[in-house]
């Protein structure tokens, strides 16, 4: 029974990611998870108040986001933590998506990217797939510890459609290095921001 109950909470969280993803990807807005009060009336000079302004389209997305994605990155939070082992637990802490919406103070919501939010949605489908499992199967998981850096890396040159030497060469890194990226064995410090570009490139 506690076997069928995970597993039901897992492809509901699976498909709540997939559904936010979509909900992202139609956004106008560039910037999802920037601070924003929909219709807040402002004060005059003279101490009056201003009527309300309407709201514009890019405020009633990013509004409209908030609840579900923010439910939804608490449910994710408790599933992990019950379910996933050390790792995984480790790559639901380190997704940029959780860190900014849990944590993120107003200038990194302000300069966190829809490209890079896709990017971190579909990580979470992928990691909740695998959550889990080992229970179900009476055998322990061995799970890599992985940048989530990695993985964004790996999605966004597989929606490029390059190969490993293919993405290195636009990075400005060598095929090995974008391996060992890849791979989470090796991590990028002085490249970090290459990376980061090259994946908000692909990704949209």
């Amino acid at each position: 029974m506690a076997a069928q109950r995970r597993i039901s909470e897992r492809e509901r969280l699976r498909k709540e990611a997939a559904r936010l993803l979509r909900l992202v990807e139609r956004m106008t807005a560039e910037f999802p998870l920037v601070p924003v009060w929909p219709g807040l009336a402002e004060a005059k000079p003279d101490h009056t108040i201003n009527d309300p302004p309407a709201a514009t389209k890019e405020e009633e997305e990013i509004s409209a986001l908030r609840g579900p994605l923010s439910q939804f990155l608490k449910d994710a939070d408790r599933f992990v933590n019950d379910h996933g082992t050390t790792a995984q637990r480790e790559r639901f802490r380190g997704n940029v998506l959780v860190h900014v919406a849990f944590y993120g103070r107003h200038h990194e919501r302000r300069r966190y990217p829809k490209a890079e939010c896709v990017a971190d949605l579909r990580c979470l489908g992928r990691l909740f797939g695998e959550v889990g499992k080992s229970e179900a199967s009476g055998r322990p998981a061995i799970q890599p510890r992985r940048d989530p850096l990695g993985e964004k890396l790996r999605t966004a040159r597989e929606a490029a459609r390059h190969n490993q030497e293919q993405a290195a060469a636009e990075i400005g890194i060598d095929a090995k290095a974008m391996s060992q990226y890849e791979r989470g064995v090796r991590t990028p410090r002085k490249n970090r921001d290459l990376l980061r570009t090259y994946i908000i490139r692909h990704s949209r």
